[in-house]
This record gives C-alpha cells, structure tokens and sequence, in this order.
C-alpha cells in the first residue's frame, strides 16, 4: 500500500468538506459548477480506488490524527461499507 493509498479513507471525508466552502464562495455561477464538478470527480475518483484495493482482498483502516480507538476516531473500509 503506498503513502496516498492509507489516507484514501480519510480524503474520502475531508476532500467535500474542505472544498463546499470553496464552491459556495465562488461568485461566477459557472465556475461554482465546475468546482462542484471537480470535487464530485475526486470524491468518485478516491472511492474507485479504494473498491480496486477492496476487490484485491485489502481492507483500509485509518486511525484519525494518530490516536487509535478507543480514544481516537478509526475509520474502517472492508467489502461491506464499499457497497453502501
């Protein structure tokens, strides 16, 4: 798995989150298309690849700022969360 592959969990939340002020502060209407656009791709882009590396038998496990569960927020994609 390389380095981007580990944080594929945690963009998966954080690239929508971070990029919804960017489109609603966009005044061109056009432009706030293409950057909702843009981040639909990414989103949909990071959840192809992490089903790829699901399909192949791994199972994606990020622990949020380093601190593992109980006292940290563990995000977990095996099989079953790629199909919801």
């Amino acid at each position: 798995m390389t380095s981007l592959e580990f944080h594929l969990p945690a963009l998966q939340v954080a690239v929508p989150l971070l990029l919804a002020p960017v489109v609603v502060l966009l005044r061109p209407r056009g432009l706030a298309w293409a950057a909702a656009t843009a981040t639909s791709l990414m989103a949909l882009a990071i959840a192809v690849a992490m089903t790829q590396g699901i399909l192949d038998g791994e199972v994606y496990r990020y622990a949020m700022g380093g601190w593992e569960p109980p006292y940290g927020i563990g995000l977990r994609v095996d099989r079953f969360s790629a199909l919801v």
